[in-house]
């Protein structure tokens, strides 16, 4: 695997702000084994990063970070990403997302 972006300080600052999602009651883990995981364990609000994109992410500079809200309705996922994003920008990352919960917030390097 060629390495061609240093994500390690990107991955650190996911961290932290992973610990302030469940500080706010957000379940957030990192290294999920796969995006189908998370919908049997998703009693509560979920942000999170499979094992693949984040070994990907060194290659690609782009980190997908997913989020799913079992409970809510349109406005409730799209506030969670709005959530998720905006504590993500406070640990000093870089993410591009429009808005739309169907899709996940891109991290990049």
């Amino acid at each position: 695997m060629e390495i061609l972006f240093d994500t390690a300080t990107a991955l650190c600052r996911l961290r932290k702000a992973f610990q302030m999602l469940r500080s706010e009651g957000i379940s957030a883990h990192m290294r999920l084994p796969d995006r189908t995981v998370p919908m049997v364990m998703a009693p509560k609000p979920l942000v999170f990063v499979t094992l693949e994109d984040e070994l990907a992410f060194a290659r690609t500079g782009t980190l997908p970070v997913q989020f799913v809200d079992t409970f809510g309705d349109d406005a409730g996922c799209r506030a969670l990403g709005d959530m998720a994003r905006i504590i993500l920008e406070m640990h000093g990352l870089t993410v591009e997302w429009g808005g739309n919960f169907e899709k996940p917030l891109m991290v990049l390097a």
